[in-house]
Protein backbone atom coordinates (compact mmCIF):
# COMPACT_ATOMS: atom_id res chain seq x y z
CA UNK A 1 0.00 0.00 0.00
CA UNK A 2 2.80 2.42 0.53
CA UNK A 3 4.84 1.49 -2.28
CA UNK A 4 0.91 2.47 -4.26
CA UNK A 5 0.46 5.56 -2.73
CA UNK A 6 3.97 6.84 -3.25
CA UNK A 7 3.75 6.17 -7.07
CA UNK A 8 -0.10 7.86 -6.80
CA UNK A 9 1.60 11.36 -4.98
CA UNK A 10 4.13 11.48 -8.19
CA UNK A 11 1.27 10.79 -10.62
CA UNK A 12 -0.80 13.50 -9.09
CA UNK A 13 1.28 16.63 -9.98
CA UNK A 14 1.90 15.33 -13.50
CA UNK A 15 -1.95 14.98 -14.19
CA UNK A 16 -2.63 18.74 -15.08
CA UNK A 17 0.11 18.82 -17.99
CA UNK A 18 -0.55 15.65 -19.28
CA UNK A 19 -4.34 16.67 -18.90
CA UNK A 20 -2.87 19.94 -21.24
CA UNK A 21 -0.56 17.65 -23.74
CA UNK A 22 -3.37 15.13 -24.27
CA UNK A 23 -5.38 17.95 -25.13
CA UNK A 24 -3.29 19.67 -27.75
CA UNK A 25 -3.09 16.18 -29.47
CA UNK A 26 -6.69 15.23 -29.91
CA UNK A 27 -6.89 18.77 -31.29
CA UNK A 28 -4.12 17.98 -33.48
CA UNK A 29 -5.34 14.99 -34.70
CA UNK A 30 -8.64 16.37 -35.42
CA UNK A 31 -6.47 18.83 -37.76
CA UNK A 32 -5.16 16.77 -38.93
CA UNK A 33 -7.69 14.40 -40.22
CA UNK A 34 -9.14 17.12 -42.01
CA UNK A 35 -6.25 18.46 -43.47
CA UNK A 36 -3.72 15.58 -44.59
CA UNK A 37 -1.46 17.78 -45.94
CA UNK A 38 -0.42 19.67 -42.79
CA UNK A 39 -0.24 16.45 -40.70
CA UNK A 40 -0.74 16.13 -37.10
CA UNK A 41 2.75 16.68 -35.47
CA UNK A 42 2.51 19.97 -37.72
CA UNK A 43 -0.26 20.94 -36.18
CA UNK A 44 0.60 19.77 -32.76
CA UNK A 45 3.92 21.95 -32.76
CA UNK A 46 1.87 25.04 -33.55
CA UNK A 47 -0.95 24.55 -31.34
CA UNK A 48 1.63 23.97 -28.61
CA UNK A 49 3.61 27.13 -29.51
CA UNK A 50 0.23 29.11 -29.40
CA UNK A 51 -0.54 28.08 -26.06
CA UNK A 52 2.66 28.62 -24.61
CA UNK A 53 2.83 32.45 -25.77
CA UNK A 54 -0.63 33.21 -24.98
CA UNK A 55 -1.13 31.13 -22.10
CA UNK A 56 2.17 31.01 -20.26
CA UNK A 57 1.83 27.65 -18.50
CA UNK A 58 3.30 27.84 -14.63
CA UNK A 59 4.90 25.47 -12.40
CA UNK A 60 2.01 23.73 -12.22
CA UNK A 61 1.95 22.45 -15.50
CA UNK A 62 5.82 21.27 -15.90
CA UNK A 63 6.19 18.06 -14.38
CA UNK A 64 3.19 16.85 -16.85
CA UNK A 65 4.39 18.95 -19.58
CA UNK A 66 8.14 17.17 -19.05
CA UNK A 67 6.97 13.45 -18.58
CA UNK A 68 4.78 14.09 -22.27
CA UNK A 69 7.98 15.34 -23.47
CA UNK A 70 10.10 13.22 -22.07
CA UNK A 71 9.47 9.69 -21.27
CA UNK A 72 6.53 9.45 -22.96
CA UNK A 73 7.57 10.54 -26.19
CA UNK A 74 10.64 8.28 -26.13
CA UNK A 75 7.79 5.37 -25.57
CA UNK A 76 5.96 6.52 -28.70
CA UNK A 77 9.24 5.97 -30.54
CA UNK A 78 10.36 2.82 -28.73
CA UNK A 79 6.81 1.29 -30.33
CA UNK A 80 7.25 3.00 -33.45
CA UNK A 81 10.46 1.16 -34.45
CA UNK A 82 9.24 -2.20 -32.74
CA UNK A 83 6.89 -2.37 -35.63
CA UNK A 84 9.65 -2.61 -38.21
CA UNK A 85 11.63 -5.82 -39.14
CA UNK A 86 15.40 -6.97 -38.42
CA UNK A 87 15.72 -7.67 -42.12
CA UNK A 88 14.13 -4.36 -43.01
CA UNK A 89 16.16 -2.20 -40.90
CA UNK A 90 19.61 -3.51 -42.42
CA UNK A 91 18.69 -3.62 -45.77
CA UNK A 92 17.37 0.27 -45.14
CA UNK A 93 20.34 1.36 -42.86
CA UNK A 94 22.89 -0.47 -45.66
CA UNK A 95 21.53 1.63 -48.38
CA UNK A 96 21.20 4.75 -47.31
CA UNK A 97 25.02 4.66 -45.18
CA UNK A 98 26.31 6.14 -48.14
CA UNK A 99 24.12 8.75 -48.28
CA UNK A 100 24.86 9.78 -43.86
CA UNK A 101 28.26 9.07 -44.64
CA UNK A 102 28.71 12.18 -47.00
CA UNK A 103 26.08 14.28 -44.90
CA UNK A 104 28.02 13.69 -41.92
CA UNK A 105 31.02 14.36 -43.30
CA UNK A 106 29.75 17.81 -44.73
CA UNK A 107 28.08 19.04 -41.04
CA UNK A 108 31.22 18.51 -39.32
CA UNK A 109 33.33 19.94 -42.20
CA UNK A 110 30.82 22.57 -42.30
CA UNK A 111 30.50 23.48 -38.77
CA UNK A 112 34.57 23.35 -38.60
CA UNK A 113 35.15 25.95 -40.65
CA UNK A 114 32.24 28.46 -40.89
CA UNK A 115 32.09 28.11 -36.70
CA UNK A 116 35.76 28.93 -37.33
CA UNK A 117 35.21 32.14 -39.58
CA UNK A 118 32.82 33.14 -37.10
CA UNK A 119 34.71 32.77 -33.91
CA UNK A 120 32.97 30.19 -32.23
CA UNK A 121 35.12 28.13 -30.07
CA UNK A 122 36.40 24.97 -30.64
CA UNK A 123 33.89 22.77 -28.28
CA UNK A 124 30.79 24.94 -29.38
CA UNK A 125 31.63 24.11 -33.17
CA UNK A 126 32.11 20.31 -32.36
CA UNK A 127 28.49 20.09 -30.21
CA UNK A 128 26.72 22.04 -33.27
CA UNK A 129 28.48 19.94 -35.63
CA UNK A 130 27.55 16.81 -34.30
CA UNK A 131 24.21 17.31 -33.19
CA UNK A 132 23.47 19.03 -36.50
CA UNK A 133 25.64 15.63 -38.33
CA UNK A 134 24.30 12.75 -36.26
CA UNK A 135 21.67 12.35 -33.61
CA UNK A 136 20.59 16.23 -31.94
CA UNK A 137 20.64 16.38 -28.43
CA UNK A 138 21.44 12.95 -27.85
CA UNK A 139 25.09 12.99 -29.69
CA UNK A 140 25.21 16.66 -27.98
CA UNK A 141 24.56 14.69 -24.90
CA UNK A 142 27.40 11.94 -25.47
CA UNK A 143 30.42 13.87 -26.77
CA UNK A 144 30.07 16.75 -24.25
CA UNK A 145 31.98 14.51 -21.37
CA UNK A 146 34.64 13.44 -23.97
CA UNK A 147 35.71 16.93 -25.13
CA UNK A 148 34.63 18.76 -21.38
CA UNK A 149 32.16 21.21 -23.12
CA UNK A 150 31.22 23.96 -20.93
CA UNK A 151 27.33 24.07 -19.91
CA UNK A 152 26.82 26.95 -21.52
CA UNK A 153 28.33 25.88 -24.68
CA UNK A 154 25.82 22.83 -24.50
CA UNK A 155 23.15 24.96 -23.73
CA UNK A 156 23.82 26.82 -26.57
CA UNK A 157 24.59 23.78 -28.91
CA UNK A 158 20.85 22.10 -27.61
CA UNK A 159 19.14 25.11 -28.15
CA UNK A 160 20.46 25.66 -32.09
CA UNK A 161 19.36 22.22 -32.57
CA UNK A 162 15.58 22.48 -31.11
CA UNK A 163 15.57 25.80 -32.88
CA UNK A 164 16.55 23.96 -36.22
CA UNK A 165 14.34 20.83 -35.81
CA UNK A 166 11.00 23.10 -35.27
CA UNK A 167 11.81 24.36 -38.75
CA UNK A 168 12.68 21.62 -40.62
CA UNK A 169 9.41 19.73 -39.45
CA UNK A 170 7.45 23.30 -40.42
CA UNK A 171 9.26 23.43 -43.91
CA UNK A 172 10.32 19.83 -44.79
CA UNK A 173 6.83 18.05 -45.55
CA UNK A 174 5.88 21.00 -47.74
CA UNK A 175 9.39 20.92 -49.48
CA UNK A 176 8.89 17.04 -50.20
CA UNK A 177 5.09 17.51 -51.90
CA UNK A 178 7.21 20.72 -53.62
CA UNK A 179 9.49 18.16 -55.27
CA UNK A 180 7.17 15.35 -56.05
CA UNK A 181 8.99 13.29 -53.54
CA UNK A 182 7.96 9.65 -53.23
CA UNK A 183 7.97 8.04 -49.69
CA UNK A 184 10.85 6.48 -49.73
CA UNK A 185 12.60 9.15 -50.82
CA UNK A 186 11.30 11.56 -48.32
CA UNK A 187 12.10 9.25 -45.79
CA UNK A 188 15.80 9.20 -46.55
CA UNK A 189 15.31 13.01 -46.74
CA UNK A 190 13.78 13.07 -43.32
CA UNK A 191 15.61 10.44 -41.48
CA UNK A 192 19.27 11.97 -42.65
CA UNK A 193 18.53 15.87 -42.80
CA UNK A 194 16.59 16.35 -39.67
CA UNK A 195 18.33 15.78 -36.25
CA UNK A 196 16.19 14.36 -33.22
CA UNK A 197 14.44 11.18 -33.82
CA UNK A 198 11.12 13.06 -32.59
CA UNK A 199 10.99 15.53 -35.04
CA UNK A 200 12.46 13.09 -37.74
CA UNK A 201 8.95 11.05 -37.00
CA UNK A 202 7.03 14.17 -36.49
CA UNK A 203 8.15 15.38 -40.11
CA UNK A 204 8.36 12.09 -42.18
CA UNK A 205 4.60 10.82 -40.44
CA UNK A 206 3.42 13.95 -41.35
CA UNK A 207 4.19 13.01 -45.27
CA UNK A 208 2.68 9.20 -44.41
CA UNK A 209 3.65 5.97 -42.97
CA UNK A 210 5.65 4.93 -45.39
CA UNK A 211 7.71 7.43 -44.92
CA UNK A 212 8.02 7.75 -41.70
CA UNK A 213 9.04 3.96 -41.12
CA UNK A 214 12.00 4.67 -43.57
CA UNK A 215 13.00 7.28 -41.80
CA UNK A 216 12.95 5.69 -38.33
CA UNK A 217 15.10 2.90 -39.90
CA UNK A 218 17.66 5.78 -41.44
CA UNK A 219 17.67 7.63 -38.13
CA UNK A 220 18.40 4.79 -36.35
CA UNK A 221 21.31 3.77 -38.51
CA UNK A 222 22.68 7.57 -38.39
CA UNK A 223 22.58 7.14 -34.32
CA UNK A 224 25.10 4.53 -34.31
CA UNK A 225 27.40 7.19 -35.78
CA UNK A 226 28.01 8.42 -32.03
CA UNK A 227 30.35 5.83 -31.38
CA UNK A 228 33.46 6.47 -33.58
CA UNK A 229 32.63 9.74 -33.60
CA UNK A 230 33.15 9.79 -30.09
CA UNK A 231 36.73 7.39 -29.86
CA UNK A 232 37.77 9.49 -32.48
CA UNK A 233 37.18 12.77 -30.70
CA UNK A 234 38.86 10.81 -27.39
CA UNK A 235 41.63 10.12 -29.21
CA UNK A 236 42.67 13.38 -30.54
CA UNK A 237 42.34 14.70 -27.35
CA UNK A 238 44.80 12.33 -25.90
CA UNK A 239 46.79 12.78 -28.64
CA UNK A 240 46.79 16.61 -28.05
CA UNK A 241 46.83 16.50 -24.75
CA UNK A 242 44.33 19.14 -24.13
CA UNK A 243 41.05 16.91 -23.34
CA UNK A 244 39.98 14.76 -20.63
CA UNK A 245 41.95 10.83 -20.11
CA UNK A 246 39.98 8.15 -20.94
CA UNK A 247 38.08 7.91 -17.60
CA UNK A 248 35.70 10.15 -18.99
CA UNK A 249 33.94 7.48 -21.23
CA UNK A 250 31.25 5.89 -20.15
CA UNK A 251 28.34 3.29 -21.07
CA UNK A 252 28.78 2.74 -24.64
CA UNK A 253 32.33 4.42 -25.22
CA UNK A 254 33.90 2.15 -22.81
CA UNK A 255 32.42 -1.26 -24.03
CA UNK A 256 33.89 -0.32 -27.27
CA UNK A 257 37.07 -0.13 -25.55
CA UNK A 258 36.40 -3.35 -24.30
CA UNK A 259 35.78 -4.77 -28.00
CA UNK A 260 38.71 -3.72 -29.21
CA UNK A 261 40.96 -4.92 -26.64
CA UNK A 262 39.55 -8.37 -27.05
CA UNK A 263 39.86 -8.13 -30.99
CA UNK A 264 42.97 -7.26 -30.59
CA UNK A 265 44.13 -9.61 -28.26
CA UNK A 266 42.20 -13.15 -30.15
CA UNK A 267 44.80 -11.47 -33.02
CA UNK A 268 47.29 -12.15 -30.64
CA UNK A 269 46.77 -15.57 -30.13
CA UNK A 270 48.43 -18.64 -31.82
CA UNK A 271 47.10 -20.40 -34.12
Amino acid sequence: MPVAQSKLSALVPRLPGLALASSIAGAATVVGRLFPIVGDPVTGIVLAILLAAVLKPGARLRPGISTASGFLLQVAVVVLGSQLSLVQIVRVGISSLPVMVGTLVVCLAAAYWIGRGLGIVDDLRTLIGVGTGICGASAIAAVTPVIGAAGVEVSYAVSTIFLFNIAAVLAFPFLGHLLGMHQHAFGLFAGTAVNDMSSVVAAATTYGAPAADYAVVVKLTRTLMIIPICLGLTISGLMSDQRRTLSVLTGPFRVSLCYGQIWRSLRRRPS
